[in-house]
């Protein structure tokens, strides 16, 4: 008899197997949704906690449908048997997945894991051994390979942490077992895998000195030691120590006592010159009206007083570290800790300003000579050099609780001689930039304020009635000022000493971004002075970077866009970058992403008027000819060109999707290029009339077409001024079709009309094609079928001659649609078969989506509804995946239409209701009133008259205001409103 039981397996390739046979589980983002469940050990995860396990960042609109989707497909795929109870339950809004758990290889691994660790316990080493090998067969590769999201990730790395403990527990059972050869050789190559593991260089050099290879244990503990040093610039941890110690005098099993930290060289260095009991208090006082970092206040706390000591277990100093830009508060944090802690240290807190980097860098001999004073050594007995004062610090703190703060750090040579070696000692340094290759325990990158500290701390000094009475104006000031809390400050202070002004009258000065670094400032306290100091700082190649990064439009800079402006490699790009973000002159919010805050930008532009117009020009034509390449391999993948330029270097894009997010995540940057070369008189237009007709292709009518619009505009208008056709084509033709489809308004007919001209007169068949298919769906809106067909006929004819497969396939869509509009279904629904084999022939996502659409409303119309709802269930998941909200909401509309067809006016209702909701989002009455139309209908059908009137009332006022035939057909429903649903006259 076949087994049924299912079993799972996540330590590997994630599968799930019903006996022998392998069940298939979908995409990965709905297998990364089975792993969560699965994981949580049969708990319930609710639908906010399954968002937040697959998507990183912000999540995508429809993600709570998303998943609901992903669990029904595995319903269907887990619960093959009706009679059997459910797996996969609903519990509250949420779910939980019911399984045994040694069904899971993931579960039934960690308990084997914890058997073996009670049986090593008791001492029972060959169990252990046994039961931690059957542990590791389980492992079939990477966990959960190939699972997208932050959960699977989380989950990977800590079942990778785990498998590491089991294996470090074998190899010790093996060690009490005698297996001494057999674990030297497997552990030489682990170690080698996981150099920073110490644990397993200790198992190592037992297993060599056991096997009786002296010599080879020393030198694996030399391995360790230099590998710990190159990449913590650490020391291995005393058992390591001690172990080495002991195999030097041949006593490798022999326990000894942990030496001290300091050695008596130092300890006794003029300890007769110091007077010990001297208390020492440096800290400049706190600033009086702190606010806010509480956060960053409590984990400082914690780390520089816990018992701990930071996880060293009183073996070393604790060092935090503290880094942020200029402006954003990093002494005045610094020194409400060491305020707040100073009593936990009572020998006293040693204070410096070091002065940052660069010229204005104190000598840290200074320093020492300061902080040797205070630690009661005469001038007259300090030593002479720089080594000897270090050594003498170290000594001098050996066995005393003092609290260094060290602000305004630079370098790390320049902190290394300041740094004691007490254990009862603590060391806070802040700067710019985190020190390279220290050894910290906690290292904090301080932000601007979040909203609610920065509104405490205005409030604070402009005035609590003050700030209540115009809370809008001031948090826009705040918004303004990017809540860096030295600008707040200024804004405050100024009002505080305008006891006339208002809120608001101050924001309008500060609104004009022109001017806004020069309002912030207040008598010798200025934003832009902190800004200028930390630029003067930076080498000619940051601040050369700084510069020219800034004349991107892009809210986040990518680094293959700072590679184009700076014009150099992605490599070098980003090393710069990266600098800058060590140096907190801009943010990274991503890796390989970059941003400016808004006061950076404006300082940075300002430094960016010193470029020659000859030099601006040259980053913005790097920058054109970047985003050009990119696009046209774009459209390639995305089934929209069937021809690629000649291409430098490996391709930008895995996959069609990769392409598709690059362009949205781009867009603010490539609609402002067009803007900016079409309000340059200098340089050739040709390049951004392309990148034009390339984003019109990707957008297909999403939520940003209107951004779209604004950019083709002024192309329009400057391919017109300048003589250029192919920018006035572009312009005319992406203005056309806004009209035309977008906004149903006249003026469309025409614009496109003359980029068919423009078209002809240049020989751009392809765009050409593209103007030809407007008129088309023009003449489909008027219902005038036959000059549409014909249209499209003509389009078709092209695509063939030019080889686009992918036009092919639209342009018999259009034709299916058309049959469909003329009664002949038979022919409609070839056509739409055929177009969408030729769609995915030429693995073009739109089309595919497209095609999918017009076969869906076929079948519909041949009364096959559940084949149609098969359509739309495909169609919308290429929506899903490719982000085509336009698409995705008229597909919902037309399996709102099928389901009413069905008789299931419930999920009718449900459905159109989503569908104007995303209707909603991207924009269009259009389209919202034709799903109006479909949402009346299910109501109606439900016996919701009332909502079903509310509905069609609101639909027949939008198609009236565009002007569009539609409105006759609902004022008939209207006019006969209790008639049974039928299907919706709405086209397209």
């Amino acid at each position: 008899m076949t087994s049924t039981r299912l079993r799972f397996t996540l330590l590997g390739p994630p599968a799930v197997r019903r006996g022998d046979v392998r069940l298939g589980t979908g995409s990965p983002q709905q297998g990364a949704l089975l792993a969560a469940l699965l994981l949580r050990g049969g708990r319930p995860a609710g639908i906010d906690d399954l968002v937040a396990a697959l998507w990183d960042g912000p999540p995508p609109a429809r993600a709570v449908g998303m998943i609901r989707t992903y669990v029904s497909r595995l319903r269907l795929v887990l619960e093959d048997d009706r009679a059997r109870p459910a797996l996969l339950v609903s519990v509250g809004p949420g779910y939980a997945l019911r399984v045994p758990p040694e069904d899971v290889d993931s579960v039934e691994f960690e308990r084997l894991v914890r058997d073996a660790r009670d049986a090593a316990e008791a001492s029972d080493h060959a169990r252990a051994r046994r039961l931690l090998l059957d542990a590791d067969t389980l492992w079939g590769g990477e966990p959960l390979a190939g699972l997208p999201g932050p959960s699977a990730a989380a989950h990977r790395e800590r079942l990778c942490l785990l498998r590491l403990d089991a294996l470090e527990a074998r190899f010790a059972a093996d060690l009490a077992l005698g297996h001494h050869a057999q674990a030297a050789v497997e552990l030489a190559a682990l170690t080698a895998a996981h150099p920073l593991r110490e644990r397993l260089h200790e198992l190592r050099m037992l297993a060599l000195y056991r096997s009786g290879r002296r010599a080879e244990a020393l030198e694996a503990y030399t391995t360790a030691r230099r590998s710990l040093a190159a990449e913590l610039d650490a020391r291995p941890g005393q058992p390591l120590q001690d172990l080495h110690q002991r195999i030097l005098r041949a006593t490798p099993d022999e326990p000894e006592e942990t030496p001290h930290a300091v050695s008596v060289s130092e300890t006794t260095l003029r300890r007769e010159e110091v007077s010990p009991d001297v208390p020492m208090y440096a800290l400049p006082r706190a600033v009086p009206d702190f606010v806010g970092r509480a956060r960053e206040l409590a984990c400082l706390r914690t780390t520089l007083t816990e018992p701990d000591r930071g996880g060293r277990r009183g073996r070393a100093p604790v060092i935090v570290t503290l880094a942020g830009g200029a402006g954003v508060g990093k002494t005045a944090l610094a020194l409400q800790v060491a305020h707040d802690v100073a009593e936990s240290f009572p020998d006293g807190v040693l204070y410096a300003d070091l002065g940052g980097g660069g010229e204005d860098a104190v000598d840290p001999y200074r320093v020492l000579a300061g902080f040797l004073r205070r630690l009661g050594v005469p001038d007259a007995h300090q030593p002479d050099d720089p080594a000897s004062a270090a050594a003498l610090f170290r000594s001098c703190l050996a066995d005393r609780k003092v609290l260094v703060v060290l602000d305004n750090a630079g370098d790390t040579t320049r902190l290394r001689p300041l740094l004691p070696g007490g254990a009862g000692c603590a060391v806070l340094i802040a700067g710019r930039a985190r020190p390279a290759a220290l050894p910290v325990d906690r290292h904090l990158d301080l932000g601007t304020l979040d909203r609610g500290d920065a509104l405490a701390l205005f409030a604070g000094i402009a005035g609590t009635a003050r700030t209540a009475a115009e809370r809008s104006a001031a948090e826009e000031l705040l918004r303004l000022c990017d809540r860096l809390p030295l600008a707040v400050r200024i804004v405050a202070s100024r009002l505080a000493e305008h006891p006339n002004w208002t809120v608001e009258s101050l924001l309008a000065r500060i609104a004009d971004g022109r001017r806004r670094l020069a309002e912030l400032r207040l008598g010798g306290t200025a934003v832009e002075s902190t800004f200028r100091v930390a630029y003067d700082r930076l080498d000619a190649g940051q601040a050369r970077a700084f510069r020219l990064l800034a004349l991107s439009d892009a809210p986040v800079i990518s680094a293959g866009t700072a590679a184009a402006l700076l014009g150099t490699d992605e490599e070098e790009a980003e090393e710069l970058a990266d600098s800058l973000v060590e140096l907190g002159m801009l943010a990274s919010p991503a890796p390989r992403r970059y941003r400016f805050h808004n006061l950076s930008l404006l300082f940075a532009r300002e430094l960016g008027e010193r470029l020659g117009p000859d030099e601006r020009r040259a980053a913005y034509a790097r920058l054109l000819d970047y985003h050009l390449a990119a696009q046209r391999e774009a459209l390639v993948l995305l089934g929209e060109s069937h021809a690629l330029a000649a291409r430098t270097g490996p391709p930008r894009f895995p996959s069609a999707n990769a392409a598709s997010q690059w362009t949205t995540d781009h867009l603010s940057e490539l609609l402002a290029l067009v803007t900016r070369h079409a309000a340059d008189p200098v340089p050739p237009l040709d390049g951004v009339a392309e990148l034009t007709l390339a984003l019109a292709q990707q957008l297909d009518d999403g939520p940003r077409w209107m951004e779209l619009v604004v950019a083709a505009r002024a192309l329009l208008d400057a391919g017109v001024a300048r003589g250029n056709r192919r920018a006035e084509m572009a312009g005319s033709f992406v203005l056309g079709y806004h009209l035309i489809h977008c906004v149903k308004q006249p003026g469309g007919q025409q614009l496109v009309g003359r980029a068919v001209e423009l078209c002809r007169e240049l020989g751009d068949e392809s765009a050409l094609a593209e103007a030809l298919s407007v008129l088309a769906l023009d003449a489909f809106y008027r219902r005038d079928h036959a000059v549409s067909l014909a249209r499209c006929k003509e389009v078709l004819a092209i695509d063939i001659r030019m080889g686009n497969v992918r036009g092919q396939a639209t342009r018999m869509a259009n034709i299916a649609q058309l049959h469909l509009a003329a009664g002949d279904r038979t022919a409609a629904l070839a056509a739409g078969y055929q177009g969408l084999a030729l769609a995915r022939r030429a693995d073009a996502p739109v089309a595919v989506a497209y095609a999918l659409y017009l076969v869906g409303q076929v079948l519909g119309a041949l009364d096959r509804h559940v084949d149609a709802l098969a359509a739309f269930d495909e169609a919308l998941t290429v929506c899903w995946t490719h982000s085509l909200p336009l698409r995705e909401a008229q597909v919902l509309m037309r399996m709102a239409e099928a389901r009413l067809a069905l008789g299931q006016f419930r999920d009718a209702a449900d459905t159109a209701t989503q569908s104007l909701a995303v209707a909603r989002v991207i924009g269009g009455d259009w389209q919202q009133a034709r799903t109006r139309v479909v949402l009346g209908r299910a109501w109606a059908a439900l016996g919701q008259t009332s909502r079903a009137h509310r509905e069609w009332r609101a639909a027949l006022a939008m198609f009236t205001d565009l002007g569009v035939p539609e409105a006759d057909d609902v004022r008939a429903l209207l006019a006969s409103s209790d008639q049974a649903p039928t299907s919706s006259t709405c086209a397209r």
